[in-house]
């Protein structure tokens, strides 16, 4: 009797449809300790970033059954998108605002990518805009659809372009953001003489400035233009002029007559150059990328 008992135990254990029902059930119990993943036999999110391939930068759980839905359409790896954490689940807002180089950009018309996640309570969505060095900007909507974020490109001056010239907010000494939007190092020039050269070069910043219909950090006539903010507040001169007198500055560090300071500047400004030489495509290289997020208030 005791033998059939434990036959009739093995039996039971090794039918497949009692593991199958034994399988549902752990299903079912799994998507009451976990009702944003029910289902998902793959419910872990692997994103990469911060040039990582093996190892992922960051795990986290997809949530894909829990709003807001979309969390994961346009994280792309290796943007500057995944710096930021992913969105979370019954949030009521989010907002992923970064900068990072572009291929787009070239020396005489450097650009910048401005990348962007927003989500209510319901859904996310994401923005990938490129942005021209003279203000161009792009308004793009916050949460709940209301134009409230406008993102500005601007070349920023570093201090001591002229005696008591303030350097331009949000300008980044020595280090810059990559193509994944990651700060690293700038690049070391060389001058004529084959020796590195110090210098701060121009840089491409990001801005957000209010939209027209933001009046949270006060407002100028220069925001009735989505489109458009070429100017910093606190600049007294326009940038590119501001860009010319550096090139101008440098020229004369590096030249001993009046031939040679125009050669220089020529030269600067339009020569082609070696790779890492001082010319306007090696110092402006540093120029088409970010160098700051900055608000209004330190426009």
């Amino acid at each position: 009797m005791i033998k059939k008992s434990i036959l009739i135990i093995l039996l039971l254990m090794t039918n497949p449809i009692t593991t199958a029902n034994a399988g549902f059930w752990d299903a079912v119990g799994a998507c009451f300790t976990d009702p944003c993943n029910c289902g998902d036999s793959d419910k872990t999110r692997r994103e990469y970033w911060d040039n990582r391939v093996s190892q992922p930068y960051r795990s986290v759980d997809r949530d894909s059954l829990c709003p807001p839905w979309n969390k994961e359409s346009g994280r792309d790896d290796h943007t500057c998108l995944i710096k930021a954490g992913y969105p979370g689940s019954w949030i009521g807002y989010y907002e992923n605002l970064c900068g990072e180089e572009t291929p787009d950009s070239i020396y005489m018309n450097p650009k910048i990518r401005v990348r962007g996640q927003q989500c209510n309570a319901l859904a996310c969505w994401t923005t990938d805009n490129t942005l021209n060095w003279d203000g161009q900007c792009v308004t793009l909507a916050s949460g709940y659809g209301i134009p409230l974020l406008r993102m500005c490109a601007r070349v920023a001056i570093p201090a001591g372009l002229s005696p008591n010239f303030p350097e331009d907010p949000g300008y980044t000494a020595g280090v810059h953001l990559d193509f994944e939007g990651k700060t690293v190092p700038d690049d070391i020039v060389i001058g004529y003489d084959g020796l590195p050269v110090t210098l701060s070069p121009p840089k491409l910043c990001l801005y957000k400035d209010p939209a027209f219909l933001s009046f949270k950090d006060g407002f100028d006539l220069m925001d009735l233009d989505p489109n458009k903010q070429s100017s910093h507040k606190t600049a007294t001169l326009h940038p590119v002029i501001k860009v010319l007198l550096f090139f101008l500055d440098m020229a004369v560090q590096v030249a001993q007559t009046p031939g040679q300071l125009l050669g220089a500047l020529v030269e600067m400004l339009f020569g082609k150059g070696d790779d890492g030489q001082t010319t306007f495509s090696s110092v402006m290289k540093g120029s088409t990328r970010v160098c700051g997020l900055a608000n209004r208030d330190n426009r």
